[in-house]
């Protein structure tokens, strides 16, 4: 019989593909993929990662600090002519642990941090079978498909993160030295690497949910770990709770417990499931959203069940922040000094320190929900939250499940997972009822339920969530004659109007127009980055005169077009008349008849205009949006006709 050596055999196993039956099954099959891939069997040295593919991990770095420690270590073990190589999960080489001797000598076939080891770049080795199979190989001599592989041999063990393969540790060192128990050492560094990835992940996993309640159970449902503040929510002294029963804590004798008990034996991965539990010594309710699951720390030193468990009431304020549910506005906003709004700014304010529902009443755009917004910064719930919502602005089937949310699958379209409802996002806070009088009856029965309860029932669902909410309602209809006309109920009309307060229409406001014009001009010009602008007499004169069927959020949004679309500082009736017809008088008005506005302010425009158009009169007469006539009297007025 024959003897070859290595290099011999290589190459009769690159002759004579009849040898191959003598490879192991998985070598074989490498070997038949690499011709498939038109790898060149006399290949020196493997190629460089492609660019960016060292880089193109997540997490590299972190792996390479836990792994790089551990093997340094290991080094101290093995031959000094060998060498510990860590890889990526794309088979290329991210760190070269030995001497430098060593070092150099594994450089001269390629062996370097860069260099690709995958089966598709360079053929059969121990890493590119490692990472396909998932499983720790060695890779000897002759078995190698390319020639640089042949003088040495190599054992390779994956590094797993929660059961991924994102790397591996080889083992590489002279084929006539090559002891095959350093697979065993290879599968060791990779398991106590996977491990201590494992401990960092639940250690992020502690932190990151730091102000939340963490719990971890064993297959016995015996704690295994409880975070203070899981204490905290859960109502359990701080104490160790290492292997108690996590029944003891959560009662499943408890009917508000069963569905939260179902959910753990079933063993699956649930996420942000809302949940009633009851807890502690009082058995409290409260309202929470837990996530489960499984958690494998690579390789299986423990099995632990991992519960997040969110308190309802922090989540809320976090979608809260983030949507923008908040109350802008105090009473410290508010312009007006009417004395008939003055007065209904009175009532709000004392009825905000109380803990009564309000029924504001006004026509369409009087302010209704800034009054709301300021009787909530002004009462004892000011850091609670303030959730609005329209009830005219949604359809009728809509309303409902808006107000009081809905489990998953309440309805035909409902979002996975259910979705919370308006009171639940309230709870601590107000929530701003606007245009309540065009909510359907059968959503007012279930409104009437919450306000005496201070429950909500999802729509689907059959758990009472209970809710602490201040309830402020506003209508520009008359309850009363919709009370008679059954389309109100009385019993809600009477729980919720416990306070009325009337808020006076603009036309009854006549000397806050001036001043209410004034402030949304300052604050349009600045919203759009524009130089300041202001009102003709004319244009004042005519708004004072005006019936402003919209109110305040006519005169608004009539500002609004009239600072984007006029070019002088100064807007005149002109360019009212154009955006608002209704304003034009059937008799012209006596321009001579209109008082002055406050002198210094006309004086500033005026020389402002003279200054800009180098003392012309008929352009700064046009820009004042005023006649020349008008102009010169103006000029002889304050002492600069001869200018």
């Amino acid at each position: 019989m024959h003897i070859y050596n290595d290099r011999d055999y290589w190459q009769l196993l690159h002759q004579d593909s009849s040898e191959h039956s003598s490879l192991r099954s998985e070598i074989a099959a490498s070997w038949q993929r690499s011709y498939e891939y038109g790898i060149a069997p006399d290949m020196l040295s493997p190629p460089m990662c492609e660019e960016g593919k060292l880089q193109a991990q997540p997490n590299l770095d972190y792996i390479l600090d836990i792994a790089q420690p551990l093997c340094q270590q290991m080094l101290e073990y093995l031959p000094d002519d060998h060498a510990v190589l860590l890889f990526n999960h794309q088979a290329c080489v991210i760190a070269v642990l030995a001497t430098e001797h060593v070092r150099e000598c594994f450089e001269q076939f390629g062996m370097k941090v860069g260099a690709c080891l995958a089966e598709d770049k360079a053929g059969t080795s121990a890493v590119a079978l490692g990472i396909i199979l998932g499983k720790p190989i060695q890779v000897v001599g002759y078995e190698h498909f390319a020639q640089f592989g042949i003088s040495h041999g190599a054992s390779f063990a994956p590094i797993r993160d929660r059961s991924k393969v994102v790397g591996g540790v080889a083992i590489l060192g002279p084929l006539e030295v090559y002891d095959s128990k350093i697979l065993g050492m290879a599968q060791l560094a990779s398991h106590s690497i996977s491990s201590r990835i494992g401990q960092q992940r639940w250690s992020y996993l502690v932190d990151r949910y730091i102000s939340d309640g963490v719990l971890a159970v064993d297959e016995d449902n015996r704690i295994f770990y409880m975070s203070t503040q899981c204490h905290r929510i859960l109502k359990v002294p701080e104490q160790n709770t290492y292997k108690i029963p996590l029944a003891d804590i959560i009662d499943p004798e408890k009917e508000e417990n069963q569905y939260f008990w179902t959910i753990i034996k079933d063993n699956h991965t649930v996420i942000d499931e809302s949940i009633l539990l009851s807890v502690g010594d009082r058995k409290e309710l409260i309202n929470c959203n837990i996530t489960v699951s499984p958690f494998d720390a690579s390789v299986s030193e423990w099995s632990v069940k991992i519960i997040v468990i969110q308190e309802m009431e922090r989540i809320n304020r976090l979608i809260r922040n983030y949507s923008g549910n908040s109350a802008r506005v105090s009473f410290d906003d508010i312009v007006g000094s009417n004395p008939q709004f003055l007065n209904t700014l009175y009532h709000a304010k004392r009825s905000a320190g109380t803990r009564s529902n309000i029924l504001l009443l006004g026509e369409s755009g009087v302010g209704k929900d800034v009054i709301a917004q300021s009787i909530h910064n002004e009462s004892p719930r000011r850091n609670g939250p303030f959730i609005a919502i329209n009830c005219a602005a949604l359809p009728r089937e809509l309303i409902a499940s808006e107000l009081f949310g809905y489990e998953e699958g309440a309805f035909t379209g409902a979002r996975r997972g259910g979705n919370l409802g308006k009171f639940e996002l309230a709870h601590q806070g107000t929530i701003f009822l606007d245009e309540i009088g065009d909510m359907p009856l059968d959503s007012q029965a279930m409104l009437l339920r919450v306000i005496e309860e201070k429950t909500i029932v999802r729509l689907g669902g059959n758990k009472s969530i209970p809710v602490n909410v201040r309830i402020i309602a506003a209508t520009n209809k008359d309850l009363i004659a919709e009370v008679e006309n059954n389309s109100f109920r009385r019993d809600l009309f009477y729980r919720l109007g416990v306070i009325k307060i009337m808020i006076p229409p603009l036309r009854e406001r006549n000397e806050d127009i001036a001043v209410l014009s004034q402030h949304f001009l300052a604050m349009l010009c600045r919203r759009f980055n524009l130089p300041k602008k202001t009102l003709s007499p004319e244009v004042l004169y005519a708004f004072q005169n005006y019936n402003w069927p919209g109110n305040i959020r006519e005169l608004q949004n009539i500002l609004e077009s009239a600072v984007q679309w006029s070019v002088s500082p100064i807007i005149s009736k002109n360019q009212i008349e154009q955006l608002l017809p209704a304003l034009k008088p059937k008799n012209p008005v006596n321009i001579q008849n209109i008082p002055d506005p406050e002198e210094p302010s006309e004086l500033k425009q005026i020389k402002t205009c003279l200054a800009k158009y180098d003392n012309n009169k008929s352009k700064t007469a046009k820009a004042l949006g005023i006649s020349r006539k008008t102009l010169y009297k103006r000029l002889d007025k304050y002492g600069l006709s001869s200018s």
